[in-house]
């Protein structure tokens, strides 16, 4: 028996190189469209429903905008802190 053997270029050999880059571009343009178009509808959902601050940017972070939280009350003093480290030492 013969054993039958396909490459995607004998699928179509009607169809030139050129063409099936064209349409890979295509392809590649739509789904980004895609993805633009839900973000922005996403977005626009978010502002309409007060959402907006519960989501900040997702490029806040790099122009160092991004509010801290406040920060943690110390647990032990600087001396309780000083006393705990050096006993883990001496029993290490």
């Amino acid at each position: 028996m013969e054993s039958v053997r396909i490459t995607a270029t004998d699928l179509f050999p009607q169809v030139s190189d050129d063409e099936k880059f064209l349409f890979v571009a295509f392809a590649v343009a739509f789904i980004l469209g895609l993805f633009w178009w839900f973000n922005r509808n996403a977005k626009k959902w978010l502002e309409e429903n007060g959402k907006e601050e519960e989501w900040p940017n997702a490029l806040d972070w790099l122009s160092g905008d991004t509010q801290q939280k406040p920060a943690t009350p110390l647990k032990y003093s600087e001396q309780e802190f000083q006393e705990m480290v050096g006993k883990a030492f001496r029993f290490s």
